[in-house]
């Protein structure tokens, strides 16, 4: 039983690791861009400093917070003042890339720049963007498209379609309708609604979806085929998590 005890905790450990909220970056010189080797640390308030570590040759380093926060960078070095990035956050499994620069006189006044910032997707989100990326059977709207048609309603995604048809929903809004007026299933982050979803517009807007995904017939995925999927299928993704 202390075996498995050991070991259970061993891998739990590295679980909370490798999900660790990760600041990669590099320490210049303000003035010159050079590479400066100083040491850097992350400061959340009420809380001890995570490091220092000292920056390579290059000027990089890498530093782990242990959770999500608003944190701070702080670095310094022989012939550098101590200075003091504004706060910003970290989310859960974050990886952002960062350049921090020092001088050698006053403190400048932001001297951090976020380069690059990489969160992790929901396992869903994954799915539907592996979907769409490649040669796709089923019809898509990614948030980048989405943004770029700028619609009022989420129907109004659906407008242009090929087999999808519109009509008004319960109360309000717009229902959505399959080829020869049929019903198809509608999930919302792989959730069926019931009936068609109705009056699809109340169960979700433009701005909270990351994706949609339309099929038809027996090109429905396996994993959302099932009673009534004949029809075909709507799969609305929220930007949930992402």
């Amino acid at each position: 039983m202390r075996i498995l005890f050991v070991a259970a905790a061993l891998t739990a450990a590295l679980a909370q690791a490798a999900a660790a909220q990760v600041v990669h970056g590099r320490i210049v010189d303000a003035g010159t861009g050079a590479p400066v080797g100083a040491a850097v640390w992350l400061r959340e308030m009420g809380l001890p400093d995570i490091g220092p570590v000292r920056a390579d040759s290059a000027g990089a380093f890498t530093l782990r917070a242990p959770k999500p926060g608003m944190f701070r960078l702080a670095a310094g070095c022989v012939g550098y003042r101590e200075t003091e990035s504004l706060a910003f956050e970290l989310e859960a499994d974050d990886s952002i890339e960062v350049v921090f620069r020092l001088g050698a006189g006053g403190v400048l006044l932001n001297p951090l720049e976020v380069v690059a910032s990489a969160r992790r997707r929901p396992g869903w989100l994954e799915d539907f963007h592996r979907r769409a990326e490649r040669d796709g059977i089923g019809w898509f709207a990614t948030r980048a498209e989405i943004e770029r048609s700028r619609p009022v309603h989420t129907t109004d995604l659906l407008r242009a379609t090929p087999g999808i048809d519109l009509v008004p929903g319960r109360g309000s809004g717009y229902a959505v309708r399959g080829r020869g007026g049929c019903v198809p299933a509608v999930y919302l982050d792989g959730v069926r609604l019931p009936g068609g979803a109705g009056s699809i517009d109340l169960w979700t807007s433009p701005s909270s979806l990351e994706g949609i995904e339309v099929y038809h017939g027996t090109t429905v995925p396996v994993e959302f085929s099932g009673p009534g999927s004949a029809c075909g299928a709507v799969l609305l993704w929220t930007r949930m998590g992402s």
